[in-house]
């Protein structure tokens, strides 16, 4: 199912917009995970939004919060990195990222990830 983002959705790094399913795609593309959500926070001490992740591992597999960094380091551009509660920073051994293993994204009636929910109680761990 392809999802439609609402403007508030849209992540900003370096005065640079991106969507936050440009993560979510490059994730979901590994075997090891099920389905991922992706949503920004602010970095109040940057200006930057901090890239957050949630994600549901495969029954049977193992994937670790660095595996989950690097591959995303090693696709992506430097702006579109996982960077969760710290101020963005292009080294990743210094990034302190958000990655949150759950049992389930949650969805709306509609099966659209609810983000905003994720934001709510995730952001600031």
């Amino acid at each position: 199912m392809k999802s439609f983002l609402k403007p508030t959705q849209i992540s900003q790094v370096d005065s640079a917009f991106f969507s936050p399913l440009d993560v979510e795609e490059v994730l979901e593309s590994m075997e090891e995970v099920e389905e991922t959500a992706v949503w920004g926070s602010t970095d109040s001490s940057g200006g930057n939004d901090l890239v957050n992740v949630a994600l549901v591992v495969r029954k049977g597999s193992l994937v670790s919060k660095e595996e989950v960094v690097a591959k995303v380091a090693a696709t992506l551009h430097p702006r579109k990195q996982i960077t969760g509660q710290v101020k963005y920073k292009l080294e990743l051994e210094k990034v302190n990222a958000q990655v949150v293993f759950l049992d389930r994204i949650p969805h709306n009636p509609q099966g659209k990830k609810l983000r905003h929910q994720l934001k709510e109680t995730y952001s600031g761990v």
